[in-house]
């Protein structure tokens, strides 16, 4: 066991890869890939600060996005050598406090794992969240701790990322068939068995969702290769936030209230309502946000963030280790906040870590037809404002011949509505209408910063 503690303590992530290879012709979704009899890969996350709050983030992405986890290459089973073998193979992310409880948090699937220096990545595709109610967790938590403790003597492995196939996604049940308020069920009570950590105890959980009206939006493939929204120029959108503490009772409110913000690039994204003041044990809140008018495809992002801060108690008068040649001791120097010193209890500061943000690639397209209209409505107008007899002599000509000249001479309104000065008016009425709907102002602005000489 104290092999397994000191793995804990120095990891903020432990990979456990199971399975066979899966065939490059085609990447299995993390959903259909519950049928294959390949296993799975464990990514298992410590009860270690500040790598447990990146569960924050996690839980917060609806299913398709891509999240990246990083690893020390000495942690992984032969290193970079062995990093083709994860390609495409289904995986679950899981919570481990101790080396006796494994949670099951979601499912996904490794798309890349790449190598920089040392350090090891890996893009996971977020799947569905894993139904671990009731008698559920102890299954799960059985058959994974069977998995960590099956080397020699039940002890785990040396490596924190090794490959074996005696898991298969299929023993897990998953929130993918269930209907959205099961699978909210199932969200607030994997935050739930979170919050029994102290150390997660008052953190608050997010769930996010983008509508466009009563639709909502599901994430997709972009151009440049990341996975986020894709939404319509001129249109405004809406981000669906729910929020949960587990640890606070119902009506009680947060230690310190905080806010959650919505960043966006501002000559793209228009932020209409950007932040949200947060102080219950529970809320449910909308930030929204419109989409400029552009004339091609343009990619930009909005950043998500808990402005709350977690506190943490370190130890402040523990002695440092001797540097090399000096046999003295130095002491760590004490901090002004003292907690129980008269009671014999040792000095201790208060750290504060932040919750990582949520960063939500966007996509903005816009319809064809409103391009149609502002290439080939507005110099229509134009030149209709300009020569206005054009247009008039034609309607009237018209009609003179459909109707004839009696209808022409009863119908005396008509000569003025085909008249030179109505067709001025209706040709500048409609190019007013184009401009205010491509919102010009901000659509040259944008123009000028871009071409401007600085």
């Amino acid at each position: 066991m104290l092999k397994f503690n000191e793995t804990l303590q120095r990891l903020c992530l432990v990979t456990i890869a199971c399975g066979a290879v899966v065939a490059s012709d085609g990447a299995t979704s993390p959903a259909n890939s519950r049928s294959s009899t390949s296993g799975v890969v464990l990514f298992i996350t410590t009860d270690i600060r500040p790598y447990n709050l990146r569960l924050v983030p996690n839980l917060s992405f609806p299913p398709g996005f891509i999240y990246r986890f990083r690893y020390a290459e000495k942690w992984v089973e032969d290193g970079r050598k062995n990093l083709s073998a994860f390609a495409s193979l289904p995986c679950l992310i899981v919570f481990s406090p101790d080396e006796s409880s494994f949670l099951p948090v979601r499912s996904c699937e490794v798309l890349k794992a790449q190598e920089f220096g040392d350090v090891l990545f890996f893009d996971l595709k977020l799947g569905h969240l894993v139904d671990s109610r009731e008698s559920r967790f102890e299954q799960f938590s059985d058959l994974i701790r069977a998995k960590v403790y099956s080397g020699r003597n039940r002890q785990p492995n040396d490596k924190v990322v090794f490959i074996t196939n005696q898991i298969n996604l299929a023993d897990f049940s998953l929130d993918d068939e269930k209907s959205p308020e099961e699978s909210n069920r199932i969200w607030t009570e994997i935050v739930s068995r979170l919050g029994k950590r102290e150390d997660l105890a008052k953190v608050a959980f997010f769930k996010i969702a983008l509508w466009d009206d009563d639709k909502e939006l599901q994430p997709v493939a972009l151009s440049n290769k990341q996975v986020g929204y894709s939404i319509t120029s001129g249109d405004s959108y809406r981000f669906e936030v729910f929020e949960y503490v587990s640890a606070v009772r119902s009506g009680e409110r947060v230690d310190k209230t905080f806010d959650f913000v919505m960043e966006t690039d501002s000559t793209l994204l228009a932020g209409l309502k950007n932040s949200e003041t947060v102080d219950g044990a529970y809320d449910r809140f909308y930030l929204f946000f419109r989409a400029t008018q552009i004339l091609t495809s343009q990619t930009s992002f909005i950043i998500l963030r808990s402005k709350q801060t977690i506190p943490k108690k370190v130890a402040s008068n523990q002695p440092e280790l001797p540097k090399k040649g000096d046999s003295s001791r130095r002491q760590l120097p004490s901090n002004p906040i003292k907690s129980g010193a008269a009671s014999g209890v040792e000095d201790q500061v208060v750290q504060e870590d932040t919750i990582p943000e949520v960063y939500i690639p966007i996509e903005i397209q816009n319809h064809l037809w409103k391009r149609i209209v502002l290439f080939i409505g507005s110099p229509l107008c134009m030149i209709l404002f300009l020569f206005p007899g054009v247009l008039s002599k034609l309607l009237k000509t018209a009609v003179y011949k459909s109707f004839g000249r009696e209808w022409f001479k009863r119908n005396k309104w008509f000569k003025l509505a085909a008249s030179e000065q109505t067709v001025q008016a209706i040709a500048a009425l409609v190019f007013l209408m184009i401009l205010a709907n491509w919102d010009v102002t901000s659509f040259v602005q944008r123009a000028s910063e871009k071409f401007s000489i600085k």
